[in-house]
């Protein structure tokens, strides 16, 4: 049962949560009701779906579809952690027809050639990033000594880049990623931990990467061992 003190953190969390996400279509100037009530409240997929029904309709106005070319563009960053959709997306509203100094794809441009800067100032941590996820998401439950002491190792360099890049642009990918690491050396608890932090820095992270579904997997496995553990001491046998 959840106390009281519980309770009214969750609340705030998902007042804070809300206000994020509020504010991420306030600044895309987006004031389509239908959209505005399903990111509210949380129902990120039927937003998203509401939106690519208004881009696909060939009447939607220019000044309105480059709206929700950087509304989608903006949450993509903000909320979900996708930077590669995000520029996909950007992309879309340069390409609209129409002039190009109009400002909203002015913006867009402005956008795009920021991601952009931002992934060469970080080239060499992403570098990093992706060769460790690749080796973490290689296939296979039998572990080596040598594979556990790679597994280590690479906890320590992403812990390295979070000591030397404390505001690195892909955090939540990179706790994803410690999350990843934990679960295969067993330790669920703090597998849960650093899922939970990603979250936390991208609260939609699970339209991008299967985080919810590894929680509740890592939270399965720790009480079924938590279980066990305390049968047998129960029993006397350890």
């Amino acid at each position: 049962m959840m106390t009281a003190s519980g309770s009214s953190i969750l609340m705030v969390c998902v007042a804070l949560i809300s206000c994020l996400q509020m504010a991420v279509i306030a600044q895309a100037g987006v004031n389509d009701p239908g959209i505005t009530v399903s990111f509210k409240t949380g129902d990120h997929r039927q937003g998203l779906k509401q939106v690519k029904q208004i881009l696909d309709n060939p009447d939607t106005p220019l000044d309105q579809r480059l709206e929700l070319h950087l509304f989608l563009a903006r949450f993509y960053l903000d909320q979900v952690g996708d930077s590669s959709k995000a520029g996909n997306v950007l992309k879309k509203a340069l390409a609209e027809t129409g002039l190009s100094n109009h400002p909203l794809k002015m913006s867009a441009g402005n956008l795009l050639k920021e991601l952009d800067d931002t992934m060469r100032q970080n080239q060499q941590a992403i570098g990093h990033l992706k060769a460790i996820r690749s080796r973490v998401l290689t296939p296979g439950s039998r572990r080596t000594d040598k594979d556990i002491a790679q597994l280590e190792t690479d906890l320590q360099q992403l812990t390295t880049i979070m000591t030397d890049r404390p505001d690195f642009p892909w955090m939540h990918e990179l706790r994803y990623v410690q999350g990843l690491i934990n679960m295969k050396l067993g330790r669920l608890y703090r597998a849960d931990r650093q899922f939970s932090k990603a979250v936390e820095l991208k609260p939609a992270l699970y339209l991008y990467l299967p985080v919810n579904r590894l929680r509740s997997t890592v939270r399965q496995q720790w009480i079924r061992s938590t279980g066990t553990t305390m049968a047998l001491m129960l029993a006397g046998l350890i």
